[in-house]
């Protein structure tokens, strides 16, 4: 698979920067968090079946992870993509500063420009059905404050039975090694670093999950 691959028609957003096996998920993901997450989630799955919401108990119920889980359902509004959060962990509501369950992504975050780039790397995982990681910074508005990263894997899961496709997420703000789980809309940018996919070929010819 080439570099650069576009997936929307939004320039710069929905690019996969790099491919990777899941056995390689230690070494390139940016938390050892997010690894476990992936390396359970994939041990949740039936054959080459994402795992349904109910399979997933041993996965979120896991000590640490349930704070930076993401439930969120693929939506259509007006014609145009979207998110519904289903459920937020508490430290995510945190950093959110609200618990925005029920809530959809276009309406909670007021730079539209951010809320699109969110919503096209969710479907990158629901359209592909495979494992994505994202990485990006958090911009402090006082230039001598570090920024804080953001690692985020989103994990799709099997369609509900009226069809609606689920996705989960999880995510996390780190500030020098730290997970924080406090408020961090101070800051003034978010710059996104890169996309990453996985496929597992383990399964033979189809790479994909």
């Amino acid at each position: 698979m080439s570099d650069q691959i576009p997936t929307t028609s939004r320039p710069g957003w929905g690019k996969i920067n790099a491919e990777h096996d899941l056995a390689e998920a230690g070494r390139v993901l940016g938390h050892p968090m997010l690894a476990d997450v992936l390396r359970l989630w994939a041990g949740l799955r039936r054959k080459c079946e994402p795992p349904s919401r109910e399979d997933l108990d041993a996965l979120i119920l896991k000590p640490g992870v349930f704070s930076q889980v993401l439930l969120l359902e693929a939506v259509e509004r007006n014609g145009v993509r979207d998110l519904r959060y289903r459920l937020i962990g508490v430290g995510l509501a945190h950093n959110f500063g609200d618990d925005m369950t029920g809530r959809y992504v276009r309406d909670v975050f007021s730079d539209p420009t951010y809320a699109e780039e969110l919503i096209a790397t969710a479907y990158l995982v629901i359209d592909g059905r495979r494992p994505i990681a994202t990485s990006g910074k958090l911009i402090h508005a006082d230039p001598t404050e570090e920024p804080v990263m953001v690692y985020r894997l989103g994990l799709p899961l099997q369609k509900l039975p009226s069809g609606t496709p689920l996705l989960l997420v999880c995510q996390m703000c780190v500030h020098k090694g730290e997970i924080v789980e406090r408020p961090v809309r101070q800051f003034s940018a978010y710059e996104s670093t890169r996309v990453v996919a996985f496929t597992d070929r383990s399964f033979g010819k189809d790479p994909s999950l």
